[in-house]
């Protein structure tokens, strides 16, 4: 299973750097459809979630710094 991110807030962001499209909370999306480094900031800020991981890779969801780093979070290999 690939991974995705669950969206727990609605966001704003340009995977391409040019169009901006929304990604709504409650939606998981591909992260094929979204970039790793908009993935990981998502992440980072408690926006969003991975799944399809282990849960111990989560961010937490309250408004609180994660204690790990977004490329610890997505592994080294996947942040671009």
């Amino acid at each position: 299973m690939a991974a995705k991110i669950l969206m727990l807030e609605s966001r704003q962001a340009a995977p391409d750097g040019v169009n901006v499209r929304m990604f709504e909370a409650g939606q998981a999306y591909d992260l094929d459809d979204i970039t790793r480094n908009i993935a990981a900031m998502f992440i980072a800020e408690g926006w969003a979630q991975l799944q399809g991981v282990d849960t111990e890779l989560q961010a937490p969801v309250a408004r609180t710094k994660p204690d790990k780093t977004p490329s610890q979070l997505l592994g080294p290999s996947e942040v671009q």
